[in-house]
């Protein structure tokens, strides 16, 4: 929710809307606090960037019984079909016309990032209509002890 926070000034400064779509009773995830951010900071920074003013970008969280689903959505062009299976590769770029932007890797650190914490990313997109990206967390259980009177860890 902080990072979050943070970037909806960001977004604002350029014109792009922000939404934060995350539930007051969402569940405590057992991950790396650092990392995370790093995968969010990638995909929050990739959504403004290629989100044209006046549309929008957001952040949800969904969960199951063991994991929750963070997803960053953009109102941006989308990503070429052509495009998806190199994605997370290091130094490719879907937009050759912004090929002075960035330096192609922060998809792919973001995924390595993800992996070394046994959890997923992946893309869903159409062209013209935006992308979301969706990673997962572990939930962490939930421990009932008198120390914690049933509250999560």
């Amino acid at each position: 929710i902080e990072v979050g926070e943070r970037y909806r000034i960001l977004a604002e400064e350029v014109g792009v809307e922000f939404s934060l779509e995350v539930e007051d009773a969402c569940p405590w995830a057992y991950s790396n606090a650092d990392r995370i951010e790093q995968v969010l900071v990638i995909l929050l920074d990739n959504a403004i960037k290629f989100t044209p003013e006046g549309k929008c970008v957001s952040i949800r969280a969904k969960w199951d019984d063991e994991k929750i689903y963070v997803s960053v959505a953009d109102e941006g062009a989308g990503i070429s079909a052509v495009d998806l299976p190199r994605l997370f590769e290091r130094f490719y770029k879907s937009d050759k016309a912004r090929s002075g932007m960035g330096t192609g890797l922060g998809l792919s650190i973001a995924h390595e990032v993800l992996e070394k914490l046994d959890e997923n990313i992946w893309v869903e997109t159409q062209e013209g209509n935006g992308s979301t990206f969706t990673f997962t967390l572990k939930r962490l259980e939930r421990r009932e002890t008198p120390e914690n009177d049933g509250m999560p860890c």
